[in-house]
């Protein structure tokens, strides 16, 4: 994993305001600043956004103090592929409850970032760690070298050193392989287990084949017997029930010729109900054919009415026509006297309201014109003279500008003067020359430190002069700035005076304008006046409005008399329908008269046919009363034949079970040298399988692995711990030891002896400083072999602290040994407090803190 860029909010002593940390083109890095200002924090920073753990605190107490969020976002690298993780932490809204937490993964495709995070933050997490390879706890035991843990690996178990070592060759792989192969054992133990049971059913099961065979014979002989019975039995149910069907067909037919009886009878009375109406409709066709003449008579007035009223409704039609062009005429007229007056009223409006106010402004706005006149000539004229000492403002800038470069010129070179000065002094009786080098008596010496000594009051002199020179050009600058200070608002009333002048300038031009306009309204108004007066408008309306009104006079339309005409009309209709029934009766007598006659010969068939349908059906219904007692019998019959078909299909079962009980058998023992061969298989399978779980375990290939990393580590390990302590220290990694007891083989372990011009001693026993270097050694060591495991450089290597321990040629000897090993990986940061540090390292990460929190950023 290479760290590309670092962004923070609200991160233990870091708030909102921090900029992003970019890593980009660091390949040797110092992370300075004082103890607790941050430094620390950034690599929390880090392993908090991976794998969301730093140094031990709860997520909630990693939220800067004061509020309630907080957020990292760290882009990294991992081979060639660039990815960027944001891990967000909410603390509580309230008593009782959880605060939340989110993390979004994220990988580069090209100039934009595609999600690519799993459904929830677990899962998300655990690809974290398949993209980096390793876990928290590992990179805190090789690259990592945290501040107050540099001792994680050394002060671990032996057993947990072999686990660490482990997830850093990739063990994890042989520990999977070791569970596949016991569970693939234990499938197989099943499998055996299975295949033994098998073959003990099958010898169980063969041995009923003697009882099965004879159990089959006495089957088959208890079937012959019931078979005669049942066809026996048979043969009568088929004789009773062929009576059984003939009688129920007789009963059918009964039932259907009470049926059509019914029929027969609703049909009789329809026909009679047909005939009573025929003869109703020929009695009212006979009234009204007696009334003729009356009807006729009524229907000729009628007619007369009708006509007269048609004429009625013409003279209507013309009557509302000439009224609506009376109305449109009226309208229209009126409309034209309505618009002049509106015309009349808005032309006094507007010559009260705009024109005359507007024109009696003009003597008003030419007097405020010429003041606004002569105000502008006085603000310009000050504006001038002013103008003069800006330019005056600007000399004197220059020249303060000049004297300050003679000022500092005066100042390096009697600085110059005092610094050969001193040298001269310092070298005692006769040095070389500050200039040439040549070497010089103490004559030479003293005339040339008397030279010195006047130039330099020769230059004190001049820089005098110059700062009196200085100081009073600015005073002189000082006033013209405070005569300055009023040209702005000077400006500034010439613009109001140069827009006051235009405003009036257009005032004075609309009030000509309207004096003007004031003149020709007038006169438009008097003009409409005197055509209303004289009613002068409309003329082809008005004309059109007296020809209408004559036309009317001359159709003399009544609109009573019209309505009583209509009235005689309405009470006249009821004839109309009278004369209607009329016609109608004379055609449909004839009809209905034929149709009652068809309707009596109908009635005559139907009684007829229904006679003989009811002497059919009481001779069936004689014939059918003995269906009961054959049913009753033909009933007894079915269930002995039931009962003897359910003896012979159980019979038939049995036979059935018993020989596919001895076909199984056969097959069974067809089976058994198959089963035996499967039992041989799993067995040789299940020892496999557990000899590759042993294999692939801590104590097989595992071991091995780690006991041929081993000699290279410790080998790295001591070149490093030579430089940094001239050889005097050396350790030791050792996997076996002889067990207290003396008996028994020996013991599995990772123990570390380390040793020095005193001896071997335990770890504890070293001070800091030693300590410090063989944990150093240790985790550069390993760092180092899972680079070259994995084929390319170690992406990053971090030390947090360490140095404070050692004494200045301790401190040389690990900066020595940091250099050695730079290009074994891709970025190395190192961070310290130490000031005389930072200058050994290319670029420096400065962290400080105030009171508003901390900040970094790249010196």
């Amino acid at each position: 994993m290479v760290p590309l860029s670092l962004t923070l909010k609200n991160f233990l002593c870091y708030r909102g305001d921090v900029p992003t940390l970019d890593f980009r083109g660091i390949h040797l890095a110092c992370l300075s600043g004082r103890n607790g200002h941050g430094k620390s924090a950034l690599l929390d920073a880090i392993t908090w956004a991976l794998w969301g753990k730093a140094r031990g605190r709860s997520d909630d107490g990693l939220i800067c103090q004061g509020t309630d969020e907080m957020r990292v976002e760290l882009d990294f690298k991992v081979r060639d592929d660039c990815y960027r993780v944001a891990r967000r932490r909410t603390k509580p809204s309230g008593r009782g409850r959880s605060g939340s937490s989110d993390l979004q993964l994220q990988i580069s495709t090209g100039d934009e970032y595609t999600p690519i995070t799993r459904n929830s933050l677990r899962e998300t997490e655990s690809e974290i760690r398949k993209i980096i390879g390793m876990d928290y706890d590992t990179f805190i035991n090789s690259a990592f070298l945290m501040q107050g843990r540099a001792d994680e690996f050394t002060n671990r178990t032996p057993s947990q050193r072999k686990e660490v070592l482990g997830k850093l060759i990739g063990l994890e792989e042989y520990d999977s392989l070791q569970d596949k192969a016991k569970e693939r054992a234990r499938a197989k133990g099943g499998e055996v287990l299975q295949a033994e049971g098998r073959l003990q059913h099958i010898q169980q099961q063969l041995a009923r084949k003697p009882a099965l065979q004879h159990e089959q014979q006495t089957v088959a002989e208890q079937l012959a017997f019931q078979e005669g019975q049942l066809k026996a039995k048979q043969a009568e149910v088929n004789a009773v029930r062929v009576r059984v069907e003939g009688l129920r067909a007789n009963k059918i037919a009964l039932r259907e010729l009470q049926q059509e009886s019914a029929r027969m009878t609703r049909e009789l009375e329809h026909h009679r109900h047909q005939a009573e109406a025929h003869q109703q409709r020929i009695d009212r066709c006979q009234a009204v054919i007696a009334s003729r003449e009356a009807i006729e008579l009524g229907m000729q007035q009628l007619e007369g009415l009708r006509v007269r009223h048609d004429r009625m409704n013409e003279a209507r039609t013309v009557h509302d026509q000439l009224r609506k062009r009376e109305s449109d005429l009226s309208l229209t007229i009126a409309q034209e006297h309505s618009r002049l007056e509106e015309q009349a009223a808005g032309l006094v409006k507007r010559v009260q309201h705009e024109l005359e106010p507007t024109a009696e402004a003009v003597p008003m706005l030419q007097q405020s014109l010429k003041t606004a006149h002569s105000h502008l000539a006085h603000v310009k004229t000050e504006i001038d003279s002013l103008d003069a000492k800006a330019a005056t403002l600007t000399s004197l800038t220059g020249n303060i500008g000049r004297l300050d470069a003679e000022l500092k010129a005066l100042e390096t070179e009697g600085k110059e003067l005092g610094d050969k000065l001193k040298l001269l002094e310092g070298s005692g009786s006769a040095t070389a020359c500050p200039l040439c080098g040549t070497g010089l008596g103490t004559d030479q010496c003293r005339h040339l430190a008397k030279v010195y000594n006047v130039e330099i009051a020769r230059k004190r002199q001049m820089y005098a002069g110059t700062r009196g020179d200085r100081d009073s050009v600015s005073k002189e600058k000082v006033a013209v700035e405070g005569e300055l200070s009023t040209l702005s608002v000077l400006q500034q009333k010439r613009d109001q005076a140069q827009r006051t002048l235009v405003l009036l300038e257009g005032e004075l031009s609309q009030a000509a304008q309207a004096a003007e306009q004031l003149v020709l309204t007038r006169g438009q108004l008097a003009g409409l006046q005197l055509r209303l007066e004289s009613r002068d408008y409309a003329p082809q309306e008005q004309a059109g409005l007296k020809v209408v009104q004559g036309e009317l006079t001359t159709l003399g339309y009544n609109a009573e008399a019209h309505q009583e005409l209509y009235r005689q009309v309405q009470e006249a209709q009821s004839v109309e329908e009278k004369f209607h029934n009329l016609r109608q009766a004379e055609e449909s007598l004839p009809q209905e008269m034929e149709a009652l006659a068809m309707v009596q010969r109908m009635i005559d068939g139907a009684v007829e046919a229904l006679d003989a349908c009811r002497l059919k059906a009481e001779a069936t219904e004689e014939a059918v009363r003995e269906l009961p007692c054959l049913e009753e019998e033909l009933t007894r019959h079915i269930a002995a034949e039931e009962g003897l078909q359910r003896t012979y299909r159980s019979l038939l079962q049995q036979q059935g079970a018993v020989e596919g009980d001895l076909r199984h058998l056969e097959s069974m023992e067809a089976g058994v040298h198959g089963e035996r061969q499967a039992l041989l298989a799993a067995q040789e399978a299940q020892g496999l399988y557990q000899e590759l779980e042993a294999a692939f375990g801590k104590q097989g290939v595992q071991a091995m692995l780690i006991d041929t990393l081993l000699p290279r580590v410790e080998e790295t390990a001591n070149e490093l711990l030579a430089r940094m302590t001239d050889g005097r220290m050396h350790v030791k990694l050792e996997t076996q030891r002889e067990r207290r007891s003396g008996q028994g083989g020996a013991i599995e372990t990772l123990d570390i002896t380390i040793s020095d011009e005193l001896g071997s001693r335990a770890y504890e026993m070293f001070s800091g400083g030693e300590a410090f270097r063989i944990n150093l050694a240790l985790r550069i060591a390993l760092s180092k072999e899972l680079a070259r495991r994995r084929g390319a450089p170690l992406p990053t290597l971090f030390i947090d602290e360490g140095f404070g321990t050692q004494d200045a040629p301790g401190r040389d000897r690990i900066l020595d040994v940091i250099s050695a090993i730079e290009y074994d990986f891709e970025k190395i940061f190192v961070i310290t407090h130490l000031e005389d540090l930072k200058d050994a390292f290319p670029v420096q990460i400065q962290v400080e803190k105030d009171e508003r929190g901390a900040s970094v950023w790249i010196a």
